[in-house]
Parts: structure tokens; C-alpha cells; sequence
């Protein structure tokens, strides 16, 4: 896939993302591809002052082009993530990387719309639907394998990011960029794999 990545390849995925309601096909190792691209044009910039015009103003349209249609496709994910979130919908074209973090944040929403759905429950469903009581030791023991279970990351903020209900059903945010805060490890992973954050630890 790396050779096939080029300026003009990545302007027409760029029109037909932009073009489409729904995730263009893409390889999966798209984003790998696009990494050997970008670093091997800055090799040659970095050796070759001779390149032509035309050449220098590719490279340098490149990276916008590339943002685009990452943010394109990270648009109709979440999108995506909140119809799957009610509906179980299937998500087609989706790369190892955006099938990772698709699934992290339908599953955070399902379990918020399982949550917000106990808030209407009437007294009696709620009863219902409420576990047997354990013995307190049972649940301290509980507790603590909920917090190993989600652990947290420092994370530096490249992009506003909005606030936010985690799985842990906690608020988070907003967070503007530069600050560095502490989010659960799964949510920092998804903001880390989509540009808006850095790992800070």
C-alpha cells in the first residue's frame, strides 16, 4: 500500500470521503502508508533544494489534504458510534485502527444510555432491576477491580476537545490546547489516535 500513496491518489480519496455518507474503503495499513509517505518526502526536501516548484507546493498541500479526510472519516465514526450505540447498526470500511476506537466509544455510549435509562425507571422496575445486596467486603473487593480495570493516563491537549461523560460515568473538560489533565486510559487512547492529545507521562 505504501507505493501507492500519492498526492493525486490522496486528493480523489479526499472527494470521494467528502462525497459519500458513509466510510470510503480504504486499506488497513492506510495510516502506516501515510506516515512512509510523509516521511520520505521530508527525507528528500531535507536533501534536494533543487525540487520544482510544483513539487515543493505538493508537499506542502499534502498535510491539510491528509487532515481532512482523517477528519472526515473521524466525523462519520462518531457519527456512526451513537446510531450503533441504539440500534446495533453494522459499520462497514472501517480500518484495525478506527474499528478499535469505534468500539471503545459505542461501548462507553451504550453503557451512558443503560445508565440515563435507569434514571426513568419507575420505583418498582428499579427495584426489579437491581442486583441481590452483597456483603460490604464483596463490594469494596468490587470497587477495586473497577479502578484496575480503569486506570488513568496523563494526556497533553493539541486540540479543544469538548466536555465529555467518560465510562466511569465522571465529567471530563472542556480542555483547550496545552493543558495537560488526566482522562481515563481508554478515552485518552482515542483522543491520542485521533491528533487531539499527546501522551504526557
Amino acid at each position: 500500500m505504501a507505493s501507492a500513496i500519492t498526492f493525486k491518489y490522496l486528493r480523489e480519496l479526499q472527494g470521494k470521503e467528502r462525497a459519500a455518507s458513509t466510510l470510503t474503503k480504504i486499506h488497513d495499513d492506510f495510516y502506516d502508508a501515510v506516515v512512509s509517505y510523509l516521511n520520505r518526502y521530508q527525507r528528500i526536501s531535507a536533501r534536494d533544494s533543487m525540487r520544482s516548484f510544483t513539487d515543493l507546493k505538493e508537499i506542502e498541500n499534502t498535510v491539510p489534504v491528509i487532515k481532512d479526510i482523517f477528519n472526515t472519516r473521524e466525523r462519520k465514526i462518531m457519527s456512526s458510534c451513537i446510531r450503533s450505540a441504539r440500534t446495533d447498526i453494522k459499520v462497514e470500511n472501517m480500518t484495525l485502527e478506527e474499528k478499535n476506537a469505534f468500539d471503545s466509544v459505542r461501548d462507553l455510549l451504550k453503557k451512558r444510555r443503560k445508565f440515563l435509562g435507569g434514571l426513568f425507571e419507575t420505583g418498582d422496575e428499579r427495584n426489579k432491576n437491581e442486583a441481590p445486596k452483597e456483603p460490604v467486603d464483596k463490594k469494596e473487593d468490587k470497587m477495586c477491580e473497577k479502578q484496575k480495570d480503569t486506570p488513568f493516563k496523563k494526556i497533553e491537549v493539541i486540540e479543544d476537545i469538548p466536555e465529555f461523560v467518560a465510562e466511569d460515568l465522571e465529567t471530563y473538560g472542556p480542555w483547550s490546547p496545552g493543558e495537560i489533565v488526566v482522562a481515563p486510559k481508554k478515552v485518552a487512547q482515542i483522543f491520542i489516535d485521533a491528533g487531539k492529545a499527546k501522551n504526557a507521562e
